[in-house]
């Protein structure tokens, strides 16, 4: 059928998954319903600290609100896969 098996994460922090691509942290689609949160894993080291600077002013300036990096840090299971070849 033309499937290829695809080594990689199956889970990922926030900052990643939302904050880099400039999604609200009171979104709805990172709620409970949409988004699976892992309990007690939180990503030590999300970026260089210039990335982390850069997103969180985007978010200051853009959506002008305080960016909480403890939001960023936690980590999600998705309905969906998170790899592609």
């Amino acid at each position: 059928m033309g499937f290829t098996e695809i080594n990689g994460n199956l889970s990922q922090s926030s900052f990643w998954n939302f904050d880099a691509l400039f999604t609200p942290q009171d979104h709805p689609a990172r709620e409970l319903q949409d988004t699976f949160y892992l309990k007690g894993l939180n990503a030590k080291q999300l970026a260089t600290p210039t990335q982390i600077k850069n997103v969180s002013n985007a978010h200051k300036k853009g959506w002008r609100y305080y960016w909480d990096i403890q939001e960023a840090k936690k980590w999600f299971c998705e309905h969906i896969p998170l790899v592609s070849p």
